[in-house]
C-alpha cells in the first residue's frame, strides 16, 4: 500500500503497487476504483569518489575565489 497524490478518478490517497512483468517497477492502482495510475519516474543519483587532481583543482578554486573576495572590500 501507497500514500501519495490523488487519484485521478475518485481523489483517494491509497494505492497498492504490483511488480510490472518486466520485473523493474511498479504499476499504481487505487484501492478504491481499482484505476491505474501514472507512474512518474524518480531519478537515480549516481556518483564517483573525488580523485586526486579533482580535489587540487578544487582547492585552487577556493583559494582564488578567496582572494578575489578580500581585494573587492
Amino acid at each position: 500500500m501507497a500514500r501519495g497524490r490523488r487519484c485521478e478518478g475518485c481523489d483517494n490517497r491509497e494505492f497498492r503497487l504490483e511488480p510490472n512483468r518486466q520485473g523493474r517497477g511498479f504499476k499504481v492502482y487505487c484501492t478504491e476504483c481499482g484505476r491505474q495510475q501514472e507512474l512518474r519516474a524518480v531519478p537515480k543519483i549516481s556518483w564517483t569518489p573525488l580523485k586526486e587532481d579533482d580535489l587540487r583543482k578544487l582547492e585552487e578554486l577556493r583559494r582564488t575565489v578567496l582572494a578575489n573576495l578580500t581585494q573587492k572590500k
